[in-house]
C-alpha cells in the first residue's frame, strides 16, 4: 500500500470514528420529545393529596372544607358544588377615616351570583347576571343565553384530588390576598381620587378562613400604594379589612317576589323574554 493510500485511510477512519462519538454523545445527552411532554404533563397535572395537604395543615369543615398549609389558603370543592348557585357578599370589615363615598365598616360593596366549575385540570370561577331570562323550552332561550355570556373571575389550577376521586383542591391564596377587582372595597372612581397605584403583596394578607354548612367566609387585609390617601398623606398608604362571604344557594330557586320598599336590603330588576 503506498504512502498517500495509507494517509487516506487514516483520514476516513479518524472521521468515522467521530461522527460516531458525536451521534453517541447526542443520544446521551439530549431527551426525545416525548420525554419531554411527558415530563412537563407531569408537573403540571395534580399532585397527590397528601402533597398538597399536608399533616402539618390546619382545616375546617363545612361547605368544603378550607385547609391552611403555611401561608397557603387551600379550598377543597365537591363536584357536587360545581355548577350550583352561590351568592358571593363583599363587605368592608375595617376602613380608613375620611374614606369618601358615605362608606362605613359593614357596608355590603358586592353582591354577585357565581359558580364554581371545571374544565379539564382547572377549576373556574365565573359570575352570572340573571337581569335576563326565558324559559328553556323556548327558541329565544339559546339567544338569551348567548348575549349573557359569564365573565370568568379566576381560574385555579387543581392542585391535587381526593383519594375518593371527588373533590379538587385549588390555592386560593392570590384570590383573596391580591388585587382582584370584584373583591375590593375601592371602586374605580376612588383608586383614581387617592391616586391608586398598586396593592402591596407584603402588606396584604388572609387573616383567616372558616366554613360553615351552607357558607364560607374569609377576611382578608389590603394595603395599596396610594399618592393621595383620604388621611394619613405622609403614609401614602391606604389599608382595607374586607370581608367575604360564599353562601349556597337552594337548588331549587326560591319564587320571586314582587319588589317592595318593606321587604329585604336589595332588589334585582328581571326581564323575562317571551
Amino acid at each position: 500500500m503506498s504512502r498517500q493510500m495509507r494517509l487516506t485511510f487514516a483520514w476516513i477512519t479518524i472521521l468515522a470514528v467521530a461522527v460516531a462519538g458525536c451521534a453517541s454523545g447526542s443520544a446521551e445527552t439530549t431527551p426525545s420529545p416525548a420525554g419531554e411532554r411527558g415530563q412537563s404533563q407531569e408537573e403540571k397535572g395534580p399532585k397527590a393529596y397528601s402533597d398538597v395537604v399536608t399533616s402539618e395543615a390546619i382545616s375546617d369543615e363545612g361547605l368544603f372544607s378550607v385547609h391552611k398549609v403555611d401561608d397557603d389558603y387551600f379550598f377543597e370543592i365537591p363536584d357536587s358544588l360545581l355548577g350550583r348557585d352561590m351568592l358571593l357578599i363583599s363587605r368592608i370589615a375595617g376602613v380608613p377615616p375620611g374614606l369618601g363615598g358615605f362608606v362605613s365598616a359593614g357596608v355590603a360593596t358586592g353582591r354577585q351570583l357565581v359558580r364554581w366549575e371545571r374544565m379539564d385540570d382547572r377549576i373556574l370561577l365565573r359570575r352570572y347576571e340573571t337581569g335576563s331570562t326565558a324559559d328553556t323550552s323556548l327558541p329565544i332561550y339559546r339567544s338569551v343565553v348567548s348575549n349573557n355570556f359569564a365573565p370568568i373571575l379566576a381560574a385555579f389550577d387543581i392542585e391535587a384530588r381526593t383519594d375518593s376521586d371527588d373533590r379538587s383542591v385549588v390555592d386560593v391564596t392570590d384570590f383573596f390576598a391580591g388585587d382582584t377587582p370584584s373583591l375590593s372595597g375601592l371602586r374605580a372612581a376612588q383608586r383614581r381620587t387617592y391616586q391608586v397605584r398598586s396593592l402591596d403583596g407584603s402588606r396584604s394578607f388572609i387573616q383567616y378562613m372558616r366554613s360553615f354548612p351552607l357558607n364560607v367566609n374569609v377576611r382578608h387585609i389590603l394595603t395599596y400604594d396610594a399618592g393621595a390617601p383620604p388621611t394619613g398623606a405622609e403614609t401614602g398608604t391606604i389599608s382595607m379589612e374586607m370581608h367575604q362571604s360564599m353562601v349556597l344557594l337552594p337548588a331549587e330557586p326560591m319564587m320571586a317576589r314582587h319588589a317592595d320598599a318593606r321587604l329585604g336590603f336589595f332588589t334585582v330588576e328581571r326581564v323575562k323574554v317571551h
